[in-house]
Formats: structure tokens, sequence, C-alpha cells
């Protein structure tokens, strides 16, 4: 028989069974095997182009750029500026202008409205499913659960916006316990050194003890600030500083405790330390600069 009759016999059958399809259920040679891998590959140069032009776009509507209004130099950002330009035009009497600005505003309002009714229903869930499990505990006597953020830690703004006012993760709880415990610390060092100063009236000792209360209630003061106890931080309308808040509180925290050096009279040293300025701040909650 030769090569040709050959050619015009069947396939001889082959093995079937695991890892062995049958031959018309293999994939072609040169084919992905996922033909969904081989779209979402073919998109990704295309997806990556529309995101990269994306930050570009974003980073140049949160630019700060510098405006002088009625001569005075103002920093805003890109998209800031050109909603205060359709703003002036709107007012000046451009129809286009007003329709377009009073059609944004709406959609913001209505967005915002809707954040905050969803806000409020997972707070108030959240905080009602905790307490029942805090009300069961106790019912049996056993320790409360470890829930964070606490829900007495979610607050409600001015605008209706539930908020956390303490520690949302485990890291940043642990975080807060440490600062807390050197605020307590500090209390005691301060204590100390008041004691000190009573029972010695030589200048070395009293300059040393001075600066070292200045610089506990200082450090006391920040952290008080910084990482607030729940009496404080749960107060009606509280709200947790900014980083720049933060650092005005600590200019304004230098000038309020100077040193011993930097009192202006020295009729001031011997009595500055024994005021209420500075023995009456640790009882008093911070709520900001």
């Amino acid at each position: 028989m030769s090569d040709r009759d050959n050619d015009d016999l069947p396939d001889a059958p082959t093995k079937v069974g695991y890892g062995k399809p049958p031959a018309q259920h293999r994939f072609k040679t040169g084919q992905s095997g996922n033909p969904r891998k081989a779209r979402v590959a073919a998109a990704l140069p295309a997806l990556t182009d529309s995101l990269a032009a994306d930050l570009v776009l974003l980073g140049e509507a949160y630019r700060f750029i510098q405006l002088h209004q009625a001569g005075v130099p103002t920093t805003l950002s890109t998209v800031s500026a050109v909603y205060r330009s359709m703003a002036v035009a709107a007012v000046k009497g451009n129809r286009f202008a007003q329709r377009t600005f009073t059609g944004r505003v709406r959609q913001a309002e209505a967005r915002r409205r809707d954040q905050t009714m969803e806000a409020i229903d997972i707070a108030s869930n959240f905080e009602k499913n905790w307490s029942a499990a805090f009300q069961e505990a106790d019912r049996h006597g056993v320790p409360r659960p470890t829930v964070l953020p606490h829900p007495d830690d979610i607050l409600e703004g001015r605008d209706g916006m539930p908020y956390v006012v303490g520690p949302a993760t485990k890291p940043e709880a642990r975080h807060w316990a440490k600062l807390q415990t050197r605020a307590a610390e500090a209390d005691a060092a301060i204590r100390d050194c008041q004691a000190e100063l009573n029972k010695r009236s030589r200048q070395k000792y009293e300059s040393f003890n001075f600066d070292e209360i200045v610089y506990e209630h200082r450090l006391r003061v920040m952290l008080r600030y910084s990482a607030p106890t729940p009496d404080t931080r749960r107060t009606l309308h509280y709200r947790r500083p900014t980083a720049a808040e933060m650092r005005a509180f600590h200019e304004i925290t230098k000038t309020r405790y100077r040193l011993f050096a930097e009192l202006p009279r020295p009729s001031e040293k011997p009595s500055f330390w024994r005021s209420s300025a500075m023995t009456g701040h640790s009882s008093r909650p911070c709520h900001g600069p």
C-alpha cells in the first residue's frame, strides 16, 4: 500500500482520559487556552493608557495655582479656580454659566444627601448590632467583644454625616494606647517634680525641676490633643485634629509653656510654676487651638 493510500485512512484512535481531552476539544496551536485571558491581555494597553491619562487629568485638576483677586494673591486648585470663574460669570448674568453652575450644585447636593443617608444607615446598624452584642456579654457576665471603631466613637456631625473620633484599626489602637500611657507618665513626672520643688529652695534645683515640669506639660498637652481619652473625644462635635492643626497647636504650646530661661522677668521665675497656668491644665480637655 502506498503512502497516498495511507493518507486516505482515518486517524488511529488515541487514548482519552484525565489530561487528554478528545482531539476536537483540544486547544489549537498558537491560540491561548483561556479566551477571556486573551481578551483582557489585548485590552490592557488601552486600559493602562486610559488610567495614565486620568492620573494626568486629576493631577492638573488639583494642582495649585496662584491668582490675583482685587490685587490680593490667592492660591487655589485648578478645579476650584474653574468653578469660581463659573460662579463669577453666573453672578454677572451669563445664562449658560448660571444653568451649568446651578445644575452642578443640585447634582452635588443630591450626591451628598444620598451619601449622608447611606452613611447614617450603616452607622445606625453598626451601633445597634454591637450594642446588642455588648448587652448579651453583660448578661452572661463575660468580657465585651473588642470592636474597632468602637460604637461610642462614631459621632454625628453638624451636617448629619457620621464620623469616627477614635482608633479605627488595631495598629492605631495600639499606638493610641502608647500615647495615653506616656501622657499618664507625664502626669506622674509633673507631680514628682512639683514635690521636689516644694522640698528644695536652692536656685539650681528650682530651675532644673521647672524645666522638667514645662517639658512634661508640653508633652502631655500634645499627647492629650492627638490621642484624647474617651471622655474627651466623645463630646459633642469633637473632631480629630489635622496635621496642620497639630503643628499650630504645637507652636501655641511652646509659647504657653516656656522654659525657665525664657521667662521675661526674674521676678516671675519662682512663682510661675506654682500658678494655675502650670498646675491646672491636666483636667482641661483639648478641643483644638
